[in-house]
């Protein structure tokens, strides 16, 4: 299951920008099996992220999308 978490919506005449955090599990995290060489554990994960997206004609022309990656590696990480 994935849960989406909007905390912040900005909005102005061409663009729209998204802060979320979205809750899932590593199985969900990549199609593949595998995030950055760490395999799918199936452990509980938060991941934030930060999208920008740019309007033309009434339709989403251009996204720009910047999750944090380095916070979901430390997370699906072995522990030691």
């Amino acid at each position: 299951m994935l849960i989406f978490l909007v905390n912040q919506l900005v909005v102005s005449d061409s663009c729209f920008q998204i802060e979320d955090k979205k809750n899932s599990t590593s199985d969900l995290v990549s199609a593949k099996g595998s995030f950055n060489g760490l395999d799918s554990t199936g452990k509980k994960v938060t991941i934030y992220e930060t999208s920008i997206y740019r309007i033309a004609n009434g339709k989403i022309v251009e996204q720009w999308g910047f999750p944090d990656a380095l916070g979901l590696s430390h997370q699906l990480e072995p522990k030691k």
